[in-house]
C-alpha cells in the first residue's frame, strides 16, 4: 500500500477518473427505461401527487362518477317560439240529460155577466209563472143578450188579449174577432163564442197580468151584449 501511494501521480488519478466516467455512462445506457413501459403496477402507491400533475390537464372522464361536485344551476334560457296548433281532439260523449223543469199549467172557468161596449175589460187575471218558456193560452168566451132584450136584435163582439209583464209596459199578443153573431130570437136566444189561442214567450219567472178587452158591434138594433162565461187554460212549454 505504501508502494502504491508513492507511485500515485496526478496523471494516474486523471486516468482513473476518466475510466470511472466511461464505465458509469455505459451502465446508465444499459438500464435506460423504454418509452410507454411504466404501468400502474410500477407506480408506488400515493406516489403521484398534485405537484406531479399538469394543471388543467385532467378531464371529467378521468374521475369516477359522483366524485366531482355538481355546479350551480344556470339561468333559464329564453322561451322558445310556440309550436304549431295540434289537431282538434275527438268530440267527447254527450253529458247526461238534465232534470226536466217544473211542470206548469193553469185553468180558469168563470160565470160572469159583463156588459160589452167599446174596448171593455171583461177578463183580468194575474198568473205567477215559475220560469221562462213558451206559454200557450187557450180562451173561449161565450157572449149573449141579457133577459128582456128585444127579439130580433143582432150584435157581434171582437176581442184582444193584452199581457202586462212584471214592471214592463203593456204588450199586445193576439187579436181575434168573434166567430159569429149573437141573435135574440123569440122564445130564447142564440149565443156566440170568441175563441182565442196564442203563444207568449215568457222571458223569466214572475207575475204576468192577462187582460181581455172586447168591443161590441151592433148589427141590428141597439142590443145589450154581455160576456156570460169563459174558459181559459194555459200550459208552459220549453225552458
Amino acid at each position: 500500500m505504501a508502494d502504491m501511494k508513492r507511485h500515485l501521480t496526478p496523471s494516474l488519478v486523471i486516468s482513473m477518473i476518466a475510466l470511472f466516467v466511461a464505465l458509469g455512462g455505459a451502465s446508465y445506457a444499459a438500464i435506460k427505461i423504454p418509452k410507454n413501459s411504466v404501468g400502474s403496477q410500477q407506480i408506488k402507491k400515493n406516489a403521484v401527487v398534485s405537484a406531479k400533475v399538469k394543471n388543467r390537464s385532467l378531464l371529467a372522464v378521468d374521475f369516477r362518477s359522483g366524485q366531482l361536485p355538481r355546479g350551480a344551476t344556470g339561468a333559464a334560457g329564453a322561451t322558445g317560439a310556440a309550436g304549431a296548433t295540434g289537431a282538434a281532439g275527438a268530440t267527447g260523449a254527450a253529458g247526461a240529460t238534465g232534470p226536466a223543469g217544473p211542470t206548469f199549467s193553469f185553468s180558469y172557468s168563470e160565470m160572469v155577466e159583463v156588459a160589452v161596449s167599446n174596448n171593455t175589460s171583461v177578463v183580468d187575471n194575474t198568473i205567477s209563472v215559475p220560469r221562462a218558456g213558451r206559454l200557450v193560452v187557450n180562451f173561449s168566451g161565450r157572449f149573449g143578450f141579457p133577459n128582456g132584450a128585444p127579439t130580433g136584435e143582432v150584435a157581434a163582439a171582437s176581442c184582444v188579449f193584452d199581457v202586462f209583464p212584471p214592471g214592463a209596459a203593456q204588450t199586445n199578443v193576439s187579436r181575434f174577432a168573434s166567430s159569429g153573431q149573437v141573435t135574440r130570437a123569440a122564445g130564447g136566444f142564440v149565443d156566440g163564442s170568441v175563441p182565442i189561442t196564442f203563444g207568449y214567450e215568457v222571458p223569466a219567472a214572475g207575475s204576468y197580468r192577462f187582460v181581455l178587452y172586447c168591443t161590441k158591434a151592433n148589427i141590428s138594433g141597439t142590443p145589450t151584449l154581455n160576456l156570460m162565461n169563459y174558459d181559459m187554460t194555459g200550459v208552459l212549454t220549453g225552458s
